[in-house]
């Protein structure tokens, strides 16, 4: 089974790849949205699609980083969207060290530490209603 799983993926990520060249190829380089496949491209790094985040930061071979912990272990996000929803999706294990609060705006702080509040009281309402 898992090798049917494998050559599954193998012939999909082929037909994407086929796609996004076939029809990105001769246009200029820029960021573009591509309706069918819910991704950003561009052209000038046509193997590297995702969220504009993502394709911006691979255009110019740099981007943001956030650091945070997730139960005592420190990890990282390259978009502050990761980070929210982490924060609001583990507000009971979440927090952010001293040493990396500088990677934040202060209107990110205030959201992070609003989502990890709302985090906690969703869930503890929800295990009250059981």
């Amino acid at each position: 089974m898992d090798r049917i799983c494998k050559y599954y993926w193998e012939a999909r990520r082929a037909l994407e790849e086929h796609y996004f060249k076939r029809k990105y190829f001769n246009c200029m380089p820029k960021i573009y949205y591509d309706q069918r496949h819910d991704a950003y491209v561009n052209p000038k790094i046509i193997t590297e699609r995702g969220c504009a985040e993502y394709v911006c930061s691979e255009s110019v071979c740099y981007g943001p980083i956030y650091h945070y912990n997730i139960n005592g272990s420190e990890t990282h996000e390259h978009t502050i969207a990761a980070v929210f929803i982490d924060a609001y999706n583990d507000a009971e294990i979440f927090s952010l060290s001293e040493e990396h609060i500088e990677q934040y705006s202060k209107q990110e702080l205030v959201m992070i530490y609003k989502l990890v509040k709302q985090g906690t009281e969703d869930r503890l309402s929800y295990e009250g209603e059981k």
